[in-house]
């Protein structure tokens, strides 16, 4: 509301806010991590980064993300996809990077989806610039800060960055 208020005061009659949060999480206990690596075919020291959602034709959209997953295919590290649009992106250009791992969490795990978060140590969101990109926070932001994970946030996730910078996540 600050932001659109700073542009216009008569803008902050026409604005609706939303919170956006998620309850904490508790972290299972380092055996459990253990497993869910174990059958993802990681190492218990592989570090892995997080994707969850949709990476389709949205905003959260495969390309946007191949030029990020391109420049940074040489780090030492694991990059997780969680998505209910797994198989689509097994066959994907994901298929190139040997350090992605694809699956869709509701059918790799009985706990289901996001307790596949657990075995991660950072998690992602970018999104493309748009007109509200400064006002944009993202529930994913709030999923991975819910379960304590860092997040590399991608600049144009602007609300996610202020917070970040305001609270030095």
């Amino acid at each position: 509301s600050d932001y659109y208020k700073a542009l216009s005061p008569e803008r902050l009659l026409k604005t609706s806010i939303i919170p956006c949060f998620c309850e904490q999480a508790n972290r299972p206990d380092s055996a459990c991590v253990s497993k869910i690596k174990e059958s993802l075919g990681y190492n218990s020291q592989d570090l892995v980064i997080a994707y969850y959602g949709s990476l389709n034709t949205g905003w959260n959209n495969l390309e946007m993300y191949l030029e990020f997953f391109d420049k940074i295919k040489n780090y030492p590290f694991k990059m997780l996809i969680i998505s209910q649009d797994a198989e689509s992106l097994k066959r994907s250009a994901l298929k190139n990077y040997e350090n992605i791992t694809v699956v869709n969490g509701d059918t790799f795990t009985d706990k289901g989806a996001a307790s596949l978060l657990d075995v991660a140590d950072y998690g992602l969101v970018i999104l493309k610039k748009s007109p509200d990109w400064k006002t944009r926070l993202s529930v994913k932001f709030a999923e991975y800060t819910s379960r304590g994970l860092p997040v590399i946030i991608g600049e144009y996730v602007g609300e996610a960055v202020r917070l970040k910078n305001k609270n030095g996540l």
